[in-house]
């Protein structure tokens, strides 16, 4: 977990961040395993296990006067949110762990978008309103549009760094 901070150097929250700890070659990056597991198609159920055992840790931290205002964000792949069955999963998910769904934010990618930014809305706009918020990560590497924005329930924009790479000198 990578702990998130406001401008007040206050923790308030974290990020589940998946790794790879192979037994000969060490730490691999998920750069390098999650496109193998998205191409294999297990992407989904490696997706549905990160989710599960985040709301687990979300779940005991709720139990804990110290840790109940954290927010956990966790990273969603495109593949998985896009499985027809994503939204009743995680709504059972977080019926199983008793989570409270405003200290959950899912983080997708704007690779989301390609199945179909119609679909994808309904599916964020219903989650919302069971109390999930969504941040839009590495945002300026895919469609970019701000026009897409405008139809998704965002509430935080993530912008990757080689979107503004350079901006003060052009």
């Amino acid at each position: 977990y990578q702990p998130q901070v406001n401008r007040d150097a206050e923790v308030i929250g974290a990020e589940a961040l998946l790794r790879w700890k192979h037994p000969v070659k060490g730490p691999i990056p998920p750069s390098a395993f999650i496109p193998a597991a998205e191409e294999v198609g297990l992407m989904p159920l490696v997706g549905n296990l990160v989710l599960e055992q985040a709301l687990q840790t979300l779940a005991r931290w709720q139990s804990e006067p110290k840790f109940s205002h954290l927010m956990l964000s966790v990273n969603v792949s495109a593949n998985q949110f896009n499985e027809s069955d994503f939204e009743a999963t995680l709504r059972a998910l977080i019926d199983r762990y008793c989570i409270d769904p405003q200290r959950l934010r899912l983080e997708l990618t704007e690779s989301v978008l390609i199945a179909g930014p119609d679909a994808v809305a309904d599916k964020m706009v219903a989650l919302k309103a069971a109390g999930v918020s969504f941040s839009l990560d590495d945002f300026g590497t895919g469609f970019s549009s701000l026009s897409y924005l405008r139809r998704l329930p965002v509430a935080e924009l993530k912008i990757d760094r080689s979107f503004v790479a350079g901006v003060a000198d052009s």
